[in-house]
C-alpha cells in the first residue's frame, strides 16, 4: 500500500500547530509565573494542556513525514494528552475567570505596559471593561463562565486534532509508515 498524498501534509501541519501550541503554552506559563497569585495554578496548567500535547503533535508530525509508526503513535498521544489535560483545567474551571481578571489589570497597571497595548487594557478597565471585569469575579457565574474558558482552551485546535485522530486511529493510519523499497530482481 502506498503512502496517500495526504500523510506529508498531516505532518507538516501537525508540526507547524503544534509548535504554535508550545509557544502559546509558555506565554501562559510565563503569564502563571510573573503574575498575580490568583493565576499561579490556573495559569501553568492551562500551559502544560497546550505545551505537552504540542510538543507530541510535533514530533509526532516529524515521524509521520519520515514514514514512521512512531509518528503515528506520538500524534495519538497527542490526542489522549490534550484530552486528558483538558480534563484537569476543567476541574479548576472555576479559578480561571477570576485569574483572567486579575491578570488583565495586572498586565494593564505593569511598568512594561506602555504603547497601544497598555493604553488599550488601561481604557478598557476604566470604561465598560470594568463591568466585565467584575463579573469574572462574581462566584455564582464562576462555573459557567469556567466551562467557557475550558471550552475556549481546546476549540482553536480540536479539529486538527480530529483529523489525526481519524488519520492515525484509523485503518488509514496504515498508509502512514513507509514500507521499504522491493529489492530488483
Amino acid at each position: 500500500m502506498e503512502r496517500s498524498w495526504w500523510v506529508p501534509l498531516l505532518g507538516v501541519g501537525s508540526v507547524g500547530l503544534g509548535g504554535l501550541q508550545v509557544l502559546v503554552g509558555a506565554a501562559l506559563l510565563l503569564l502563571g509565573m510573573e503574575g498575580p497569585e490568583s493565576g499561579r495554578t490556573v495559569f501553568p496548567l492551562m500551559a502544560l494542556g497546550w505545551i505537552l500535547p504540542g510538543t507530541l503533535l510535533a514530533a509526532g508530525g516529524v515521524g509521520v513525514v519520515l514514514g514512521r509508526r512512531w509518528g503515528r503513535a506520538l500524534s495519538l498521544a497527542a490526542v489522549l494528552a490534550g484530552a486528558s489535560l483538558l480534563v484537569l483545567v476543567a476541574l479548576h474551571r472555576e479559578d480561571i475567570p477570576p485569574a483572567v481578571a486579575d491578570s488583565t489589570e495586572w498586565v494593564a497597571n505593569h511598568p512594561d505596559a506602555k504603547g497601544a497595548p497598555g493604553d488599550f487594557l488601561r481604557k478598557l478597565i476604566q470604561g465598560k471593561g470594568a463591568a466585565s471585569l467584575r463579573t469574572l469575579r462574581d462566584p455564582s457565574l464562576a462555573s459557567e463562565m469556567g466551562w467557557a474558558y475550558t471550552g475556549a482552551q481546546c476549540l482553536p485546535v480540536l479539529p486538527w486534532y480530529l483529523v489525526v485522530l481519524v488519520a492515525c486511529g484509523s485503518k488509514w493510519g496504515d498508509r502512514i509508515v513507509r514500507k521499504p523499497d522491493k529489492p530488483a530482481p
